[in-house]
């Protein structure tokens, strides 16, 4: 029938002329956006609350289990232990880090209530300091160093 020939051969013609024409079918492709996601570089157990670390991207934990398992899923630059973890567990945990992630810096920022005792055990624990200063802080958490 030469009516249905004409009606596939409009369709066939439009799709020819189509394929033949490639300014049509080609797109540019747009560059894909980067989502910024911005990991934390400090794990932190036993700060008091609403302690602030400007400059410091910090991921803060409760239990002294858990610095474990967040060192397991991700890489962390400092561990930063509060006055308020200084507890037997937390005391067993950081020689568990300091014998399996030797190569993680910590800091001990101590409290009212922290002694020479505590101090001492955190160097012998591997400490790279004992101390509130936030500009080591933000030195050894690998940001940069801030002016004095």
């Amino acid at each position: 029938m030469p009516g249905e020939d004409r009606r596939r051969s409009a369709p066939a013609a439009v799709a020819t002329e189509l394929a033949s024409d490639t300014r049509q079918l080609t797109t540019k492709a747009r560059p894909a956006r980067r989502r910024s996601v911005r990991l934390p570089n400090v794990l932190s157990i036993g700060m008091p609350e609403g302690q602030p670390l400007e400059g410091v991207s910090h991921m803060p934990v409760r239990q002294p289990r858990e610095i474990i398992e967040m060192l397991r899923v991700l890489h962390f630059n400092l561990l930063l232990v509060g006055p308020n973890a200084l507890e037997p567990a937390t005391w067993a945990v950081l020689e568990l880090v300091h014998r399996y992630w030797p190569q993680l810096r910590w800091v001990l920022m101590p409290g009212e209530n922290t002694g020479d005792r505590e101090e001492i055990m955190a160097r012998s624990l591997g400490a790279t300091s004992v101390g509130t200063d936030l500009r080591v802080i933000v030195e050894l958490a690998g940001g940069k160093p801030v002016a004095v």
